[in-house]
Protein backbone atom coordinates (compact mmCIF):
# COMPACT_ATOMS: atom_id res chain seq x y z
CA UNK A 1 0.00 0.00 0.00
CA UNK A 2 1.68 3.04 -1.26
CA UNK A 3 2.54 5.10 1.91
CA UNK A 4 0.22 8.07 3.19
CA UNK A 5 -2.87 6.14 1.38
CA UNK A 6 -5.94 5.80 3.87
CA UNK A 7 -8.67 3.27 4.34
CA UNK A 8 -11.73 2.68 5.40
CA UNK A 9 -11.59 6.45 6.66
CA UNK A 10 -15.13 7.86 7.73
CA UNK A 11 -14.04 11.50 8.33
CA UNK A 12 -14.50 13.71 5.27
CA UNK A 13 -12.34 16.82 4.58
CA UNK A 14 -12.01 19.53 7.29
CA UNK A 15 -13.60 17.16 9.48
CA UNK A 16 -17.05 16.70 7.93
CA UNK A 17 -18.90 13.32 7.30
CA UNK A 18 -18.54 11.21 4.24
CA UNK A 19 -21.80 9.96 2.83
CA UNK A 20 -22.60 6.13 3.17
CA UNK A 21 -23.87 5.38 -0.53
CA UNK A 22 -20.74 3.67 -1.22
CA UNK A 23 -20.48 2.32 -5.29
CA UNK A 24 -19.27 -0.74 -3.70
CA UNK A 25 -22.17 -2.18 -2.46
CA UNK A 26 -24.43 -5.15 -3.91
CA UNK A 27 -21.50 -5.52 -6.68
CA UNK A 28 -22.12 -8.74 -8.70
CA UNK A 29 -18.39 -10.68 -9.38
CA UNK A 30 -16.34 -10.59 -10.72
CA UNK A 31 -16.79 -6.74 -10.25
CA UNK A 32 -14.98 -5.78 -7.63
CA UNK A 33 -14.06 -2.43 -5.25
CA UNK A 34 -10.57 -0.60 -3.58
CA UNK A 35 -11.06 0.58 -0.26
CA UNK A 36 -11.47 3.85 0.03
CA UNK A 37 -8.41 6.57 -0.47
CA UNK A 38 -7.21 9.77 -0.03
CA UNK A 39 -4.36 11.46 -2.18
CA UNK A 40 -3.66 15.13 -2.62
CA UNK A 41 -3.84 16.67 -6.63
CA UNK A 42 -2.13 19.71 -7.52
CA UNK A 43 0.84 19.40 -5.14
CA UNK A 44 4.28 21.03 -5.96
CA UNK A 45 7.62 18.95 -5.59
CA UNK A 46 10.80 19.82 -3.97
CA UNK A 47 13.93 18.03 -3.21
CA UNK A 48 15.94 18.31 -0.58
CA UNK A 49 19.32 16.71 0.56
CA UNK A 50 19.84 15.49 4.33
CA UNK A 51 22.66 13.77 5.78
CA UNK A 52 22.12 10.69 6.79
CA UNK A 53 24.82 9.76 8.98
CA UNK A 54 28.26 9.43 6.69
CA UNK A 55 26.01 10.33 3.30
CA UNK A 56 23.57 12.12 1.92
CA UNK A 57 20.34 11.41 0.67
CA UNK A 58 18.17 13.15 -1.72
CA UNK A 59 14.86 12.71 -1.14
CA UNK A 60 11.53 14.42 -3.23
CA UNK A 61 8.70 15.55 -1.38
CA UNK A 62 5.23 17.00 -2.24
CA UNK A 63 3.94 19.82 -0.51
CA UNK A 64 0.54 21.47 -0.78
CA UNK A 65 -2.41 20.45 -3.06
CA UNK A 66 -6.13 19.84 -2.89
CA UNK A 67 -6.63 16.23 -0.67
CA UNK A 68 -9.14 13.68 -2.62
CA UNK A 69 -10.94 11.10 -1.51
CA UNK A 70 -11.32 8.32 -3.83
CA UNK A 71 -12.69 4.80 -4.57
CA UNK A 72 -12.73 2.57 -7.95
CA UNK A 73 -14.78 -0.15 -9.08
CA UNK A 74 -13.50 -2.53 -11.63
CA UNK A 75 -15.89 -4.98 -13.70
CA UNK A 76 -14.51 -6.90 -15.47
CA UNK A 77 -15.87 -8.26 -19.16
CA UNK A 78 -17.08 -11.35 -18.90
CA UNK A 79 -15.76 -12.84 -21.83
CA UNK A 80 -12.41 -12.16 -20.16
CA UNK A 81 -11.62 -9.64 -23.47
CA UNK A 82 -10.61 -6.26 -20.88
CA UNK A 83 -12.57 -4.16 -17.74
CA UNK A 84 -14.27 -1.44 -17.28
CA UNK A 85 -12.70 1.11 -14.81
CA UNK A 86 -15.08 3.67 -13.06
CA UNK A 87 -13.33 6.30 -10.58
CA UNK A 88 -15.76 7.84 -7.88
CA UNK A 89 -14.86 10.94 -5.57
CA UNK A 90 -16.10 12.66 -2.27
CA UNK A 91 -18.28 15.95 -3.18
CA UNK A 92 -21.32 17.05 -1.85
CA UNK A 93 -21.17 15.21 0.57
CA UNK A 94 -21.90 11.94 -1.51
CA UNK A 95 -19.81 9.80 -3.90
CA UNK A 96 -20.30 10.70 -7.65
CA UNK A 97 -18.52 8.87 -10.98
CA UNK A 98 -15.82 11.54 -11.94
CA UNK A 99 -14.54 9.21 -14.63
CA UNK A 100 -14.22 5.92 -16.71
CA UNK A 101 -11.83 4.10 -18.18
CA UNK A 102 -12.16 0.79 -20.36
CA UNK A 103 -8.09 1.05 -21.18
CA UNK A 104 -6.73 -0.96 -18.05
CA UNK A 105 -6.49 3.09 -16.39
CA UNK A 106 -4.57 4.60 -19.33
CA UNK A 107 -7.03 7.05 -20.01
CA UNK A 108 -10.18 8.28 -18.46
CA UNK A 109 -13.19 10.18 -19.86
CA UNK A 110 -15.08 12.46 -17.55
CA UNK A 111 -18.38 12.30 -16.41
CA UNK A 112 -20.29 16.17 -15.99
CA UNK A 113 -22.75 16.68 -12.87
CA UNK A 114 -26.39 18.00 -13.05
CA UNK A 115 -24.96 21.40 -13.88
CA UNK A 116 -23.12 20.41 -16.98
CA UNK A 117 -19.71 20.93 -15.75
CA UNK A 118 -16.99 17.98 -14.89
CA UNK A 119 -17.25 16.86 -11.46
CA UNK A 120 -13.52 16.14 -11.27
CA UNK A 121 -11.45 19.28 -11.65
CA UNK A 122 -8.72 20.88 -13.69
CA UNK A 123 -6.02 19.21 -11.15
CA UNK A 124 -7.42 16.28 -10.72
CA UNK A 125 -8.16 15.57 -14.65
CA UNK A 126 -5.01 15.99 -15.18
CA UNK A 127 -3.25 14.02 -12.98
CA UNK A 128 -5.43 11.08 -13.42
CA UNK A 129 -4.62 11.00 -17.05
CA UNK A 130 -0.85 11.42 -16.39
CA UNK A 131 1.13 8.11 -15.70
CA UNK A 132 3.58 9.82 -13.59
CA UNK A 133 0.35 11.34 -11.49
CA UNK A 134 0.72 10.73 -8.22
CA UNK A 135 -3.16 9.79 -8.08
CA UNK A 136 -2.79 8.15 -11.22
CA UNK A 137 -0.72 5.70 -9.79
CA UNK A 138 -2.42 5.31 -6.78
CA UNK A 139 -5.03 4.20 -8.29
CA UNK A 140 -3.52 1.53 -10.56
CA UNK A 141 -1.54 0.46 -7.12
CA UNK A 142 -4.88 0.06 -5.53
CA UNK A 143 -6.59 -1.34 -8.38
CA UNK A 144 -4.05 -4.04 -8.70
CA UNK A 145 -4.11 -4.93 -4.51
CA UNK A 146 -8.13 -4.74 -4.69
CA UNK A 147 -7.52 -7.79 -7.97
CA UNK A 148 -5.38 -10.26 -5.94
CA UNK A 149 -7.44 -9.68 -2.91
CA UNK A 150 -10.88 -10.81 -4.88
CA UNK A 151 -8.85 -13.55 -6.28
CA UNK A 152 -8.81 -12.03 -9.81
CA UNK A 153 -6.60 -14.41 -12.30
CA UNK A 154 -3.20 -12.50 -12.84
CA UNK A 155 -4.69 -12.19 -16.87
CA UNK A 156 -7.85 -10.02 -15.29
CA UNK A 157 -4.86 -8.53 -12.76
CA UNK A 158 -2.38 -7.34 -15.80
CA UNK A 159 -6.02 -5.86 -17.74
CA UNK A 160 -7.23 -3.58 -14.77
CA UNK A 161 -4.08 -2.22 -14.40
CA UNK A 162 -2.48 -2.02 -17.60
CA UNK A 163 -0.80 1.29 -16.95
CA UNK A 164 1.21 0.44 -14.24
CA UNK A 165 3.71 -1.10 -15.92
CA UNK A 166 6.15 -0.47 -12.59
CA UNK A 167 4.41 -0.67 -9.97
CA UNK A 168 6.92 -1.78 -7.56
CA UNK A 169 9.09 1.34 -9.00
CA UNK A 170 5.80 3.79 -8.75
CA UNK A 171 4.10 2.97 -4.92
CA UNK A 172 6.87 4.93 -3.28
CA UNK A 173 6.15 8.40 -5.31
CA UNK A 174 2.88 7.74 -5.04
CA UNK A 175 2.18 9.09 -1.68
CA UNK A 176 0.43 11.99 -0.22
CA UNK A 177 2.27 14.69 -0.21
CA UNK A 178 4.33 15.79 2.97
CA UNK A 179 2.84 18.91 4.71
CA UNK A 180 6.63 20.69 4.95
CA UNK A 181 5.28 23.22 8.47
CA UNK A 182 7.07 23.89 12.20
CA UNK A 183 4.67 20.55 13.14
CA UNK A 184 6.57 18.56 10.86
CA UNK A 185 10.04 19.75 11.40
CA UNK A 186 9.30 19.22 15.47
CA UNK A 187 7.99 16.08 14.92
CA UNK A 188 11.26 15.09 13.34
CA UNK A 189 13.82 16.43 16.01
CA UNK A 190 11.87 15.27 18.49
CA UNK A 191 10.15 16.46 22.16
CA UNK A 192 11.46 19.00 24.25
CA UNK A 193 13.84 18.10 27.41
CA UNK A 194 11.91 16.74 30.05
CA UNK A 195 11.40 19.96 31.88
CA UNK A 196 11.25 22.88 29.09
CA UNK A 197 9.06 25.15 29.92
CA UNK A 198 5.58 26.22 27.93
CA UNK A 199 3.75 28.15 30.58
CA UNK A 200 4.50 31.60 32.19
CA UNK A 201 1.97 33.81 34.24
CA UNK A 202 -0.11 35.49 31.83
CA UNK A 203 -0.38 39.03 34.00
CA UNK A 204 2.94 40.17 35.21
CA UNK A 205 2.63 43.70 36.17
CA UNK A 206 5.22 46.31 37.49
CA UNK A 207 4.32 48.27 39.19
CA UNK A 208 1.24 46.80 40.53
CA UNK A 209 -1.49 49.32 39.96
CA UNK A 210 -0.54 49.69 36.56
CA UNK A 211 -2.56 46.47 36.32
CA UNK A 212 -5.97 48.14 36.05
CA UNK A 213 -4.45 51.46 34.83
CA UNK A 214 -5.31 53.10 31.37
CA UNK A 215 -1.48 54.70 31.54
CA UNK A 216 -0.03 54.42 28.81
CA UNK A 217 2.67 50.87 29.22
CA UNK A 218 4.51 48.67 27.08
CA UNK A 219 3.44 44.97 26.22
CA UNK A 220 5.54 41.99 26.67
CA UNK A 221 4.28 38.34 25.00
CA UNK A 222 6.08 35.90 24.94
CA UNK A 223 5.24 33.30 22.20
CA UNK A 224 6.51 30.07 21.13
CA UNK A 225 9.20 30.48 18.25
CA UNK A 226 7.50 29.48 14.85
CA UNK A 227 10.01 29.00 12.13
CA UNK A 228 9.07 30.28 8.50
CA UNK A 229 7.15 27.83 5.98
CA UNK A 230 9.05 27.14 2.64
CA UNK A 231 7.65 25.74 -0.32
CA UNK A 232 4.29 26.90 0.05
CA UNK A 233 3.07 27.40 -3.28
CA UNK A 234 5.75 30.65 -2.87
CA UNK A 235 9.23 31.89 -4.08
CA UNK A 236 10.16 33.37 -0.30
CA UNK A 237 9.95 32.29 3.35
CA UNK A 238 6.42 33.12 5.23
CA UNK A 239 6.21 33.11 8.56
CA UNK A 240 2.22 33.05 9.29
CA UNK A 241 2.67 35.00 12.30
CA UNK A 242 4.66 37.89 11.51
CA UNK A 243 2.85 41.11 11.77
CA UNK A 244 2.34 42.28 15.40
CA UNK A 245 -1.83 43.75 15.46
CA UNK A 246 -4.09 43.57 17.69
CA UNK A 247 -6.35 46.15 19.85
CA UNK A 248 -7.60 45.56 23.00
CA UNK A 249 -4.40 44.94 25.30
CA UNK A 250 -3.88 41.16 25.97
CA UNK A 251 -6.09 40.12 23.35
CA UNK A 252 -3.74 38.53 20.06
CA UNK A 253 -4.45 36.87 16.64
CA UNK A 254 -5.63 33.53 16.34
CA UNK A 255 -2.05 32.52 14.73
CA UNK A 256 -0.09 33.03 18.34
CA UNK A 257 1.38 30.42 20.85
CA UNK A 258 0.79 33.27 23.86
CA UNK A 259 2.34 31.59 26.32
CA UNK A 260 3.28 34.11 28.98
CA UNK A 261 3.04 38.08 29.25
CA UNK A 262 4.07 41.03 31.39
CA UNK A 263 3.05 44.65 31.72
CA UNK A 264 5.75 47.31 32.51
CA UNK A 265 5.42 51.24 31.95
CA UNK A 266 6.84 53.14 29.06
CA UNK A 267 10.57 53.48 29.75
CA UNK A 268 12.55 57.09 28.56
CA UNK A 269 14.87 57.00 25.82
CA UNK A 270 12.60 55.01 23.49
CA UNK A 271 13.15 54.76 19.94
CA UNK A 272 13.48 53.08 16.56
CA UNK A 273 15.99 53.10 13.86
CA UNK A 274 14.67 52.05 9.95
CA UNK A 275 17.36 50.79 7.48
CA UNK A 276 18.14 49.46 4.56
CA UNK A 277 21.34 47.99 3.47
CA UNK A 278 23.01 49.99 0.31
CA UNK A 279 26.28 49.85 -0.90
CA UNK A 280 29.11 50.89 -3.58
CA UNK A 281 29.27 48.91 -6.63
CA UNK A 282 31.69 49.81 -9.74
CA UNK A 283 31.79 48.54 -13.35
CA UNK A 284 34.60 49.51 -15.79
CA UNK A 285 34.28 50.20 -19.35
CA UNK A 286 35.25 46.67 -20.23
CA UNK A 287 33.47 45.07 -17.25
CA UNK A 288 30.38 46.87 -19.04
CA UNK A 289 30.75 45.60 -22.58
CA UNK A 290 31.15 41.64 -21.11
CA UNK A 291 28.06 41.82 -19.13
CA UNK A 292 25.80 43.51 -22.12
CA UNK A 293 27.20 40.82 -24.19
CA UNK A 294 26.21 38.54 -21.91
CA UNK A 295 23.17 40.10 -21.06
CA UNK A 296 21.93 40.21 -24.97
CA UNK A 297 22.88 36.50 -25.47
CA UNK A 298 20.51 35.60 -22.75
CA UNK A 299 17.94 37.45 -23.77
CA UNK A 300 17.86 37.15 -27.26
CA UNK A 301 20.06 34.59 -27.79
CA UNK A 302 22.66 34.78 -31.06
CA UNK A 303 21.36 37.86 -32.42
CA UNK A 304 21.87 39.98 -29.44
CA UNK A 305 24.80 38.88 -28.70
CA UNK A 306 25.79 40.08 -32.12
CA UNK A 307 23.86 43.31 -31.45
CA UNK A 308 26.16 43.83 -28.38
CA UNK A 309 29.28 43.46 -29.93
CA UNK A 310 28.44 45.17 -32.66
CA UNK A 311 27.47 48.52 -29.74
CA UNK A 312 30.51 48.09 -28.58
CA UNK A 313 32.54 48.14 -31.50
CA UNK A 314 30.86 51.11 -32.73
CA UNK A 315 31.98 53.10 -29.67
CA UNK A 316 35.44 52.19 -29.68
CA UNK A 317 35.54 53.46 -33.25
CA UNK A 318 34.15 56.73 -31.83
CA UNK A 319 36.38 57.25 -29.16
CA UNK A 320 39.62 55.11 -30.96
CA UNK A 321 42.12 57.07 -29.31
CA UNK A 322 40.84 57.56 -26.12
CA UNK A 323 40.93 53.46 -26.15
CA UNK A 324 44.08 52.85 -27.35
CA UNK A 325 45.90 54.92 -24.40
CA UNK A 326 43.81 53.14 -21.82
CA UNK A 327 44.64 49.79 -23.81
CA UNK A 328 48.35 50.81 -24.19
CA UNK A 329 48.44 52.45 -20.35
CA UNK A 330 47.09 49.30 -19.02
CA UNK A 331 49.26 46.17 -20.78
CA UNK A 332 52.46 48.39 -19.91
CA UNK A 333 51.24 48.69 -16.31
CA UNK A 334 50.92 44.97 -16.51
CA UNK A 335 54.11 44.48 -17.91
CA UNK A 336 55.92 46.88 -15.77
CA UNK A 337 53.98 45.26 -12.83
CA UNK A 338 53.06 48.80 -11.79
CA UNK A 339 49.63 48.14 -12.22
CA UNK A 340 46.54 50.50 -13.29
CA UNK A 341 48.67 53.40 -11.55
CA UNK A 342 50.35 54.21 -14.65
CA UNK A 343 47.45 55.27 -16.28
CA UNK A 344 47.48 57.86 -13.52
CA UNK A 345 50.77 58.58 -13.24
CA UNK A 346 50.82 58.92 -16.90
CA UNK A 347 47.79 61.01 -17.82
CA UNK A 348 46.07 61.90 -14.14
CA UNK A 349 42.94 60.42 -14.98
CA UNK A 350 41.64 56.82 -14.03
CA UNK A 351 39.41 54.57 -15.86
CA UNK A 352 35.43 55.42 -14.71
CA UNK A 353 34.71 53.09 -12.57
CA UNK A 354 31.02 54.22 -13.13
CA UNK A 355 30.50 54.05 -9.43
CA UNK A 356 27.35 53.43 -7.97
CA UNK A 357 25.23 53.25 -4.87
CA UNK A 358 23.19 50.40 -5.27
CA UNK A 359 20.60 48.42 -2.65
CA UNK A 360 21.64 45.31 -1.22
CA UNK A 361 19.25 43.79 0.99
CA UNK A 362 16.62 44.87 3.84
CA UNK A 363 17.97 45.28 7.68
CA UNK A 364 16.59 44.19 10.61
CA UNK A 365 15.86 46.32 13.93
CA UNK A 366 17.12 46.54 17.16
CA UNK A 367 15.59 47.47 19.62
CA UNK A 368 17.13 48.50 23.65
CA UNK A 369 15.00 48.88 26.94
CA UNK A 370 15.95 49.70 30.61
CA UNK A 371 13.65 48.96 33.46
CA UNK A 372 14.78 50.07 36.65
CA UNK A 373 12.41 48.44 39.45
CA UNK A 374 12.43 49.12 42.46
CA UNK A 375 9.53 47.19 45.46
CA UNK A 376 7.00 49.06 47.23
CA UNK A 377 5.56 45.97 49.02
CA UNK A 378 6.09 42.72 49.81
CA UNK A 379 3.70 41.45 46.58
CA UNK A 380 5.59 43.99 44.38
CA UNK A 381 9.30 42.84 44.79
CA UNK A 382 7.78 38.90 44.32
CA UNK A 383 6.03 40.20 41.60
CA UNK A 384 9.39 41.63 40.23
CA UNK A 385 11.35 38.31 40.32
CA UNK A 386 8.80 36.87 38.48
CA UNK A 387 9.09 38.97 35.97
CA UNK A 388 13.45 38.96 35.69
CA UNK A 389 12.43 34.51 35.66
CA UNK A 390 9.98 35.39 32.81
CA UNK A 391 12.48 36.95 30.51
CA UNK A 392 15.73 34.98 31.36
CA UNK A 393 14.14 31.34 31.53
CA UNK A 394 11.92 32.78 28.46
CA UNK A 395 15.16 33.70 26.24
CA UNK A 396 17.12 30.30 26.61
CA UNK A 397 17.67 27.80 24.36
CA UNK A 398 15.57 24.38 24.36
CA UNK A 399 17.03 20.93 24.23
CA UNK A 400 15.91 18.36 22.49
CA UNK A 401 14.99 15.25 24.45
CA UNK A 402 18.09 13.15 23.14
CA UNK A 403 19.89 16.26 23.12
CA UNK A 404 21.11 16.33 19.72
CA UNK A 405 19.37 19.56 18.87
CA UNK A 406 18.63 22.60 20.39
CA UNK A 407 15.89 24.57 19.25
CA UNK A 408 14.93 28.24 19.08
CA UNK A 409 14.04 29.97 21.89
CA UNK A 410 10.88 31.46 22.94
CA UNK A 411 10.01 34.92 21.21
CA UNK A 412 7.76 38.03 22.05
CA UNK A 413 5.56 40.51 20.61
CA UNK A 414 5.97 43.30 21.95
CA UNK A 415 3.24 45.91 21.65
CA UNK A 416 3.20 50.00 23.27
CA UNK A 417 -0.48 50.65 24.77
CA UNK A 418 -2.66 53.68 24.78
CA UNK A 419 -5.94 53.23 26.66
CA UNK A 420 -5.19 49.93 26.67
CA UNK A 421 -5.20 49.60 22.53
CA UNK A 422 -2.08 49.69 20.15
CA UNK A 423 -0.59 53.19 20.53
CA UNK A 424 -1.19 54.62 16.95
CA UNK A 425 1.90 57.06 17.02
CA UNK A 426 4.29 54.98 18.75
CA UNK A 427 6.09 52.40 16.20
CA UNK A 428 4.64 49.15 15.93
CA UNK A 429 6.83 45.75 16.23
CA UNK A 430 7.12 42.57 14.59
CA UNK A 431 8.10 39.37 16.27
CA UNK A 432 11.25 40.25 18.20
CA UNK A 433 13.98 37.54 19.74
CA UNK A 434 15.67 38.89 22.95
CA UNK A 435 19.17 38.87 22.35
CA UNK A 436 21.04 40.46 25.43
CA UNK A 437 19.80 40.42 28.74
CA UNK A 438 21.34 42.29 31.54
CA UNK A 439 20.47 42.45 35.07
CA UNK A 440 22.01 44.71 37.36
CA UNK A 441 21.74 43.91 41.00
CA UNK A 442 23.13 46.90 42.50
CA UNK A 443 21.45 50.09 40.42
CA UNK A 444 22.06 52.88 43.33
CA UNK A 445 25.60 52.20 43.23
CA UNK A 446 25.58 50.19 47.10
CA UNK A 447 24.39 46.42 48.01
CA UNK A 448 21.19 47.04 49.62
CA UNK A 449 18.17 44.17 50.28
CA UNK A 450 15.11 43.38 52.36
CA UNK A 451 14.93 41.14 55.29
CA UNK A 452 14.11 38.35 52.86
CA UNK A 453 17.40 38.67 51.24
CA UNK A 454 15.48 40.59 47.85
CA UNK A 455 17.23 43.44 46.44
CA UNK A 456 15.77 46.46 46.54
CA UNK A 457 16.22 47.65 43.33
CA UNK A 458 17.16 45.60 40.36
CA UNK A 459 17.90 47.16 36.80
CA UNK A 460 16.74 45.17 33.30
CA UNK A 461 18.71 46.11 30.17
CA UNK A 462 17.49 44.20 27.50
CA UNK A 463 18.48 44.02 23.41
CA UNK A 464 15.72 43.01 21.08
CA UNK A 465 15.45 42.36 17.43
CA UNK A 466 12.86 41.71 14.78
CA UNK A 467 12.90 38.36 13.45
CA UNK A 468 11.75 39.62 9.43
CA UNK A 469 12.07 42.66 7.68
CA UNK A 470 9.80 45.69 7.50
CA UNK A 471 8.55 46.21 3.82
CA UNK A 472 6.28 48.82 1.86
CA UNK A 473 3.20 46.57 1.73
CA UNK A 474 3.03 46.08 5.66
CA UNK A 475 2.47 49.63 6.41
CA UNK A 476 -0.23 48.95 3.83
CA UNK A 477 -1.87 46.41 6.02
CA UNK A 478 -2.46 48.55 8.75
CA UNK A 479 -4.67 51.39 7.62
CA UNK A 480 -4.98 50.86 3.78
CA UNK A 481 -2.65 53.74 3.46
CA UNK A 482 -5.20 56.60 5.58
CA UNK A 483 -1.96 57.64 7.16
CA UNK A 484 -3.72 57.28 10.33
CA UNK A 485 -1.22 56.03 12.44
CA UNK A 486 2.47 56.04 12.50
CA UNK A 487 3.20 52.61 11.73
CA UNK A 488 6.13 49.91 11.71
Amino acid sequence: MPHGTRHKDTSGVNGTTLATSDPAKNLTPPAYSTDQARTFVGATTVTRRRRDGTRYVTRTESVGGTGIYHKTVVSPSPNGSGSTTDFYIQKDGKWQKAATSTDGGKTYTFQNGADGKPIAGDALRKELNDPQGAIHKNVNAQVTKAAEKNNQSKADTDAAAASNTNTAQAEPAATEPKRINAQDVNAAIGSNKTGTRNKFPMTLTYPLSLRDSKQDKIQFNMIEYVPGEIGQGQLGINRTNAANVGSEAGSESKSDKTIGRVFLPIPSGISDTTGAGWGEDRMNAAQLATAGAALGFIEKGGSGLVKSIEDTLNSVSAYSDDVKKAIATQVAGSASGTGPGLLTRTTGAVLNPNLELLFQGPTLRPFDFVFKLSARSQKESDAIIKIIRFFKQGMAPIRSESNLFLKSPHTFKIRYLHDNKDHPFLNKFKICALKSLTVNYTPDGNYATFRDGKMVSYELSMSFQELDPIFNDDYTKLDDNKDTQLGY
